[in-house]
């Protein structure tokens, strides 16, 4: 037996338990809001996109899921600072890929910066699922809001998340906007 097998001690049986909640929270809640679900399946065109949304769905909540799993298993290994530095990089990465492009299909690149990309995160975090709010307040200034409890997060594991962790994907995405749109 090695040496590190042979230690037992309280932390140890904390952490295990902890380990053990992770992987509960991680599969928590799974399903998506069945509701909103079935308007976007009625919007793409009835019946029998309703099956291909269906299908759609099961992987986007899959893959939620195994991100959301991997983000506790970050914070509770290797601490806050590396869960938060791997949320802003893949969040980065993402907005680098898919914002500006995404402008020109949801036809909102001959908008003000700000105005656009407001618009853009209410767009596309709607056809995503994920709740959010838009107000104009004027060509340099939009609002977006993100209602509580954070989408990202399902069910409980908001509890396990720091809030550095979340403000990663804001600083990853949010922050590099204007910067996208050269202004």
């Amino acid at each position: 037996m090695r040496a590190w097998q042979k230690r037992s001690t309280c932390s140890d049986e904390i952490r295990v338990k902890r380990h053990h909640a992770v992987a509960m929270i991680a599969t928590d809640d799974i399903t998506a809001d069945k509701k909103a679900d079935k308007t976007r399946s009625e919007a793409m065109g009835g019946a029998n996109d309703e099956a291909t949304w269906k299908r759609w769905r099961s992987v986007a909540d899959l893959y939620h899921a195994v991100f959301t799993g991997l983000v506790l298993t970050l914070v509770t290994r290797r601490g806050t600072g590396d869960a938060s530095e791997f949320v802003f990089r893949v969040f980065r990465r993402q907005q680098q890929e898919r914002f500006v492009a995404g402008l020109d299909k949801l036809g909102l690149s001959h908008l003000p910066p700000a105005v656009a990309a407001a618009q853009y995160h209410y767009l596309s975090n709607w056809i995503g699922g994920v709740p959010v709010e838009y107000m104009y307040e004027s060509d340099r200034k939009a609002w977006i809001r993100y209602p509580p409890p954070r989408w990202i997060w399902r069910g409980t594991a908001i509890c396990g998340i720091p809030s550095d962790v979340s403000r990663a994907m804001l600083r990853g995405w949010h922050a590099n906007n204007g910067v996208a749109l050269g202004d």
